[in-house]
């Protein structure tokens, strides 16, 4: 078992990332008159009931955040640290979703807010960080003889983000190449797809840090016999 630290790190990642989920569902029915095909879920932070969804991003950041601290004996070596800080950039990506909201689907490019350009700087910077952070932390937790029976698990998350990513840039890359606008964006549902993915990868890679030790290499040698 992990000492009490990283145990509690990894319980708030989990309980984030349900929060996350939990409230972008809840924006269905809250915001039920923005299509889901279309809308993409930062503009649930704009009008009625927005404070829910920038209350879900800060959830996402603090479970990447948690999450970070929980793996702090768990995914060591060059590959865990880059692992960690990508995992932070992302965290620190969230949380600027959530303090900035998007701008309307509707608003012209000069009419773009300053809040508008910093949520998109936000997703400039969690969506690479994610991505990245997924991608090392597997390396290191692949690893670890504490991972050894996750690796299936840790793998099948990490392909899931990967997927969900590419899905949603190929289907955003030929929604701009259309030029389409309005119900003709259809990227609603695969940018749904992405974040319950990140909130998936998060709730496997906490779930079992949970239950498990720090690699033996964690253990100073002074310390054994």
């Amino acid at each position: 078992m992990t000492s009490s630290g990283p145990l509690r790190a990894a319980t708030f990642a989990l309980a984030g990332a349900a929060l996350f989920v939990a409230l972008v569902l809840v924006m269905h029915v809250v915001r039920a008159d923005l299509e889901p095909s279309w809308h993409m879920v930062s503009e649930y932070s704009v009008g009625r009931g927005g404070w829910l969804m920038r209350l879900a991003f800060l959830a996402l950041a603090s479970s990447f955040f948690s999450l970070m601290l929980a793996l702090g004996g768990h995914a060591r070596g060059a590959l865990g640290v880059a692992g960690r800080v990508f995992l932070g950039i992302a965290g620190v990506g969230a949380a600027m979703g959530g303090l900035f909201n998007t701008d309307p689907a509707s608003t012209a490019p000069e009419h773009i807010s300053t809040t508008g350009i910093l949520h998109g700087f936000a997703f400039v910077l969690g969506v690479p960080g994610i991505l990245l952070a997924v991608t090392f932390l597997t390396g290191a937790l692949w690893r670890s003889p504490a991972w050894r029976s996750q690796r299936a698990v840790l793998l099948a998350s990490a392909a899931v983000v990967w997927v969900t990513m590419l899905v949603f840039g190929m289907a955003m890359g030929s929604a701009i190449a259309s030029q389409a606008a309005g119900p003709q964006f259809i990227v609603g549902w695969q940018n749904r797809a992405l974040v319950l993915a990140w909130a998936l990868w998060v709730a496997v890679l906490a779930a079992h840090s949970r239950n498990s030790s720090p690699t033996p290499a964690s253990i100073h040698p002074s310390l054994i016999g």
